[in-house]
């Protein structure tokens, strides 16, 4: 997908700039402990989620974003479903229409939450229809804010504050929105 390869780049940009790993103190005042690695249940990641990212058509009088569409599995997994929001509005506002889904993106299989304040990083291995395997964080700064990110091995943000400082310094329009 167009906004995957996108994201990507913006993460690598943003991890020479020093903005990923680490720990340490992200400046702000939140004082909250981290919360343990134990995994919740996945439920709170399913629904549609919106991308960031509107594009106007060529009438100038509707627009697209793309969505992932996120079913539960189990307890721990999800599967990946890619297509897009047609709007009757220029902006992306207003209700939206789900069109067909186009991409099977995969699965993930979670192994951890953590939890810092009202910020949810869940933790697992991303398999795509490929079969190859990567690490990923799915980050929940909100409830309705989601920020999925590639991860390595071993991890670039081995605290739920390395994720934390990483997510503050995403563009709005890298992360994805839940649909009501």
């Amino acid at each position: 997908m167009k906004n995957d390869s996108y994201i990507r780049v913006i993460m690598t940009l943003a991890c020479w700039a020093g903005a990923c790993g680490g720990g340490g103190s992200s400046g702000s005042d939140d004082t909250t402990t981290e919360a343990g690695d134990q995994l919740q249940d996945v439920a709170t990641l399913e629904g549609q989620w919106v991308s960031g990212v509107c594009t106007a058509r060529s009438d100038n009088l509707t627009s697209v974003a793309g969505v992932y569409v996120i079913s539960k599995t189990s307890a721990s997994s999800i599967a990946w479903n890619s297509g897009s929001v047609t709007y009757s509005t220029k902006d992306c506002t207003g209700a939206g229409v789900l069109s067909e889904l186009t991409s099977n993106l995969g699965s993930v299989e979670f192994t951890s939450t953590q939890t810092l304040g009202s910020h949810q990083y869940y933790r697992g291995t991303y398999t795509p229809s490929n079969g190859s395997t990567k690490p990923v964080i799915w980050a929940l700064p909100t409830a309705q804010k989601l920020c999925i990110m590639t991860d390595s091995e071993p991890t670039v943000f081995p605290t739920a504050q390395s994720v934390k400082d990483y997510v503050d310094v995403l563009a709005a329009s890298i992360c994805y929105y839940k649909k009501a």
